[in-house]
C-alpha cells in the first residue's frame, strides 16, 4: 500500500482515484497513523512541488502554493442540514503547508484541519467491525447452496 502510495499516486489516473476516494470518504490520510510523511517520499511530491521551468528544483516550503500532502487528506465542511461533508475544505492552506506543525513537520502544533488516522487502520477496523455479518451472510449462502443441491438430488433420484 506504501509503495502503491509513492511510486503511483498522482501517475496513474485510477490509483490517483483510489486513493482520492479511500481519503475522502474513509477520512485518512496516507496508509499509517500520522503517516503524512510518506507523501514527502512520492512522485506526487515531486510532480505538485517543482518549478514550472525547472522540474528537478521544487519551489521553496515557505511558498504558500507549497503542498505537504493532497487536498483529500484536508477535513472537508459538514453540512449542518443534510449532515452530509460538502466538496469545500475545512482550511485548505492550513492543511496542505501549516508552519507550527502537521504536515511540515512530524509533531508540533495540533493541526485540526488535516486527519491523522491512516487509512490502512481505518480500513482494518471497518472490515473487523464487520467481519461477523460477512461471514454470517457468506456461511448462510454455503448453507443454502449446500442444502438447495442436496433437496435436488433427492428430488431428481425420486423421480427416476
Amino acid at each position: 500500500m506504501l509503495k502503491n502510495l509513492k511510486e503511483n499516486y498522482g501517475t496513474f489516473g485510477f490509483i490517483t482515484t483510489v486513493w482520492d476516494y479511500l481519503q475522502s470518504y474513509l477520512l485518512c490520510c496516507a496508509v499509517d497513523d500520522n503517516g503524512w510523511s510518506a507523501w514527502r517520499n512520492s512522485s506526487w511530491f515531486q510532480d505538485e512541488n517543482s518549478m514550472l521551468l525547472d522540474d528537478l528544483q521544487l519551489i521553496p516550503a515557505t511558498n504558500p502554493m507549497f503542498k505537504y500532502v493532497p487536498k483529500t487528506c484536508c477535513y472537508r465542511k459538514l453540512d449542518y442540514l443534510t449532515r452530509q461533508l460538502t466538496d469545500e475544505y475545512k482550511n485548505l492552506p492550513r492543511c496542505q503547508n501549516w508552519q507550527y506543525g502537521p504536515p511540515k513537520f512530524d509533531n508540533g502544533a495540533h493541526n485540526d484541519a488535516i486527519y491523522y488516522g491512516g487509512c490502512l487502520g481505518t480500513i482494518q477496523a471497518y472490515i473487523r467491525r464487520f467481519s461477523f455479518w460477512i461471514a454470517l451472510f457468506g456461511f448462510s449462502c454455503l448453507f443454502f447452496l449446500i442444502t438447495s443441491t442436496i433437496i435436488g438430488c433427492v428430488t431428481l433420484c425420486e423421480i427416476k
